[in-house]
């Protein structure tokens, strides 16, 4: 083991450590709920429910997101919701033109599965849309925070006709939440 010299500043202490690697973040959160029982477990508590079955959870995650040189972390339905669920140790409010990618092919993949026609003279049903990022990075933020689409449009003539909201999360230590 390597010990410091008496005197030495915490600059060279740090030097020892190795840089964090935030992505280890990422797949600890990815694996942690692509299991049924910490995923239904973390969704009741988010929104004060009490299910019990996780066979009504069904995981939709993309697993080939890669090819958009970008990655979906978490995505299920439950409900007749699909949720978008992501961690971010970095401040992003690119956000929601990310999900907006995502959710595209996450329905070009439901509609595919359950042979609904876009030609069809009925309207056809799709599971709503919600979006979720637990933050965890150094920027200060406040305890909840939304990134809107809209925020990224270049002008803004009254009501955008397109809106992504994504729910930011401040999941640091010392963050109170209600």
């Amino acid at each position: 083991m390597m010990e410091l010299q008496a005197g030495s500043g915490v600059q060279e202490e740090q030097s020892i450590l190795p840089a964090a690697n935030k992505k280890y973040k990422d797949t600890i959160f990815r694996m942690l709920f692509s299991d049924k029982k910490n995923l239904l477990s973390l969704y009741n508590a988010l929104n004060g429910k009490n299910y019990s079955n996780c066979d009504q959870l069904e995981i939709v995650t993309l697993e080939n997101a890669i090819y958009m040189s970008m990655k979906n972390d978490l995505a299920f339905i439950l409900d007749l919701d699909l949720f978008l669920w992501e961690h971010q140790s970095t401040y992003n409010p690119n956000i929601p033109l990310r999900d907006l990618m995502y959710i595209a092919k996450e329905y070009e993949k439901y509609i595919k599965e359950k042979g609904i026609s876009l030609y069809s003279s009925r309207q056809q049903k799709i599971p709503a849309p919600q979006f979720i990022v637990f933050y965890n990075g150094n920027r200060k933020i406040g305890e909840r925070m939304e990134h809107r689409l809209s925020d990224a449009y270049e002008t803004v003539r009254g009501e955008p006709a397109l809106e992504l909201k994504v729910l930011v999360i401040n999941i640091n230590e010392g963050t109170t939440r209600n």
